[in-house]
């Protein structure tokens, strides 16, 4: 049953990224790495999750390149 719960999760983000809808992909894929990390499947859940912050912030690898890409924006802190 998890199998088939996971695989309609990863159809339902491939067509809702196919129709632009962004941030409601960007919300099934963390509900997905939340399924994964459930299920005791960190690297799957990792993987989700990455994805979706991805998604949101509209970076790639965004884990990993969020200081460099940051360091490029103004400061509005002030």
């Amino acid at each position: 049953q998890l199998g088939t719960v996971i695989s309609s999760y990863e159809k339902t983000i491939e067509m809702l990224k196919a129709k632009n809808q962004k941030g409601i992909a960007a919300q099934a894929m963390h509900e997905l790495g939340n399924i994964c990390f459930n299920s005791k499947n960190n690297k799957g859940a990792l993987y989700w999750w990455c994805q979706s912050l991805d998604a949101v912030v509209k970076i790639n690898d965004a884990v990993h390149s969020w200081r460099s890409n940051l360091q490029k924006e103004k400061d509005i802190s002030a």
